[in-house]
């Protein structure tokens, strides 16, 4: 729900309930899909699994955990693992029958996932990744031959964890200890687990500094906070892509399981009266403000153009796979791309417009994006609380994160 806000001159706006502590579960009148949740395995917050981790799940052995503060996945070193339980409830998900173990073949159907996408969902179906309850309904939607409401963004997440875990045990030369960097092909000697060679993680995988006195991120070098001055400290846990990842994933919980224009009298109605397919296009429209405010968020915790430039490079690359999961066309997907990429440099000329009015021109230029409104004062007033509503939650996120 969104902040209340503020009167403007004798007019009063609705009162809304404060922002949560952290995007959390959906309001019980809109159900989301199967998606990032906090606590679980879905949302793990600073693990991602190794071979071993792989191994064991696919042997229905144990899985592993994370601590259960307010946030969402990170990448962490691959070496440190936490198992619990030995053994994990699972829905099958071909014909949703309880099992033991997410990836070992169901006990009724036989079917044992070993694709990607299929190990994902398995991953997403299981008492480590959402309440018993829950994983009760989801089993039903399948015994009932309906569909799984997979939230694509968070799969597309999982997909690129199980797809590297695998890479590695592919590709891993055992006899003289090397392996192919999956970005570019150069032959290296990882340490660990890794799956870059060292040129391509420190564009993509970069282990970044912060200052745990103003919570800002730096880049691997730097030595001191340029804000406050204090001395900044190694996040071995924090990358580019990890934090990209995570804003992807924070803004298609918000966009997915909040309506954000619904307690606004002006943007409300006027949804309203859209056609069904303008009323989609909204959707996609505010979906792509989200992750832009997202940025203006980021840019509160980091003075680097090129972390910033990093980490908007990884979140839109998981939304893209995220688009060809849930079906959309390899053609579409470079159309949407090119769409949030259009509407990214047309905000952020709205956004330079005039330094003392900044969420103004960016409320006025996503009401006419978003709803096709022009010159409507307050409508442009009410999309200015649903912008600083977002930079809250997404800046929250983002807090949640660097502390850790």
């Amino acid at each position: 729900m969104l902040p209340p806000p503020a009167a403007t001159g004798t007019q009063t706006l609705p009162q809304l309930p404060p922002p949560p502590v952290a995007p959390g579960p959906s309001p019980p009148e809109k159900q989301p899909p199967l998606g990032p949740r906090e606590g679980n395995l879905i949302n793990p917050r600073n693990r991602k699994p190794s071979a071993t981790v792989k191994t064991r799940m696919a042997a229905g052995l144990g899985v592993f955990t994370g601590a259960c503060s307010p946030a969402l996945p990170l990448s962490a070193p691959q070496n440190v693992v936490k198992f619990t339980p030995p053994m994990t409830v699972a829905v099958c998900i071909a014909c949703g029958a309880e099992k033991f173990g997410a990836w070992v073949p169901c006990p009724v159907c036989g079917f044992e996932p070993t694709t990607v996408v299929d190990k994902a969902k398995s991953l997403m179906l299981s008492d480590q990744s959402v309440p018993p309850d829950e994983l009760h309904r989801y089993s039903s939607l399948i015994k009932s031959s309906q569909q799984v409401p997979y939230e694509p963004v968070s799969l597309a997440y999982w997909a690129d964890v199980i797809e590297e875990d695998e890479y590695f045990l592919v590709h891993l030369d055992h006899e003289r200890g090397v392996l192919p960097c999956m970005r570019c092909g150069s032959v290296f000697k990882p340490k660990l687990e890794e799956i870059f060679c060292p040129a391509c993680a420190c564009e993509t995988k970069e282990a970044l500094c912060s200052c745990s006195k103003c919570v800002k991120i730096f880049e691997r070098d730097a030595k001191y906070c340029q804000e406050c001055g204090a001395m900044v400290v190694p996040k071995p846990d924090l990358s580019p892509t990890s934090i990209g990842r995570e804003l992807a994933i924070a803004v298609r919980r918000i966009i997915t399981t909040v309506d954000v224009l619904a307690k606004f009298e002006t943007l409300s109605e006027m949804r309203r009266v859209l056609p069904s397919e303008k009323r989609v296009r909204t959707e996609v429209e505010l979906e792509i403000l989200g992750m832009y405010v997202s940025v203006l968020a980021l840019r509160q915790v980091t003075p680097s153009l090129r972390l910033v430039e990093g980490i908007v490079k990884a979140m839109l690359d998981l939304y893209q796979k995220g688009w060809l999961l849930a079906g959309v066309a390899s053609s579409a997907v470079g159309d949407r791309a090119d769409l949030c990429l259009s509407r990214f440099q047309q905000y952020e000329d709205a956004w330079g417009v005039h330094e003392n009015k900044r969420t103004f021109w960016l409320a006025e230029a996503a009401t006419r994006h978003c709803l096709g409104i022009e010159k409507n004062l307050k409508a442009v007033t009410e999309m200015m609380l649903v912008i600083n509503y977002l930079i809250q939650i997404f800046r929250h996120s983002l807090n949640s994160a660097i502390s850790r």
